[in-house]
């Protein structure tokens, strides 16, 4: 996947460390990934430019399927810590629930993170199970993110309908960058279905060039990040 991507596109490739659930659809039961199949993408090749870690375990509601818990203990963040650090590749750390960005710096006085580290903070809002996705929510969050990690980069995303009015926000507060795309939300507005993930980044672009900010081209994202040229 990662060489089909880098064939078409010169972008930064981030892979997702959280890998996901699994459905069995007759029997509605949550197949949940294990601890040694998300360490595993420490060895995908080609190497990507950024991986993700969850920074917290929590109960993932699934719509109409029930609740899975998604277990993400602080071992697993120190392994995969340690693993993106020896790699080399940037690390973006998944801040569903302000007990994160805690759980972030409890790896910060045991020595597996350092405050000098490039490492990119991501506010999920609106998944049930984690924070909500409320103003109030997200200026909490970036004031808590900023007071433990001043350095950091910081981005966020908001789920379903709340895509847009979350990464508008995260801009105006001051965000590095902002996330959109099919896996957060489908919609490009009201009951309008999006045609493609280029349409959602599109809309996001033209927003956030209405708020006169620039957009970085992928070497400027590159440098910004602190990520290794390849």
């Amino acid at each position: 996947m990662v060489s089909d991507i880098r064939a078409k596109c010169p972008i930064l490739i981030e892979a997702g460390g959280g890998i996901g659930v699994w459905i069995i659809y007759e029997t509605f039961e949550f197949v949940m990934p294990t601890t040694e199949q998300k360490l595993a993408l420490l060895d995908i090749k080609p190497e990507p430019d950024m991986l993700t870690v969850n920074m917290g375990t929590f109960d993932f509601t699934i719509g109409k399927y029930g609740v899975a818990t998604f277990q993400n203990n602080s071992d697993y963040q120190k392994k995969a810590i340690d693993g993106i650090k020896k790699k080399g590749w940037g690390m973006e750390l998944e801040i569903y629930d302000i007990s994160h960005l805690h759980n972030t710096y409890r790896h910060v006085e045991d020595g597996t993170l350092t405050q000098n580290d490039h490492f990119h903070l991501d506010y999920a809002m609106g998944i049930e199970g984690g924070m909500p996705s409320s103003p109030e929510m997200l200026m909490f969050a970036v004031q808590e993110g900023k007071r433990l990690f001043p350095n950091a980069h910081w981005q966020a995303l908001g789920i379903g309908k709340d895509e847009y009015s979350m990464i508008t926000m995260a801009m105006i507060l001051g965000a590095t960058s902002v996330r959109v795309g099919l896996e957060d939300n489908i919609y490009i507005s009201r009951g309008e279905l999006a045609k493609s993930n280029a349409q959602l980044v599109e809309k996001a672009v033209k927003i956030a060039r209405e708020l006169d900010f620039e957009i970085a081209n992928v070497e400027e994202a590159r440098q910004l990040l602190g990520l290794k040229k390849k």
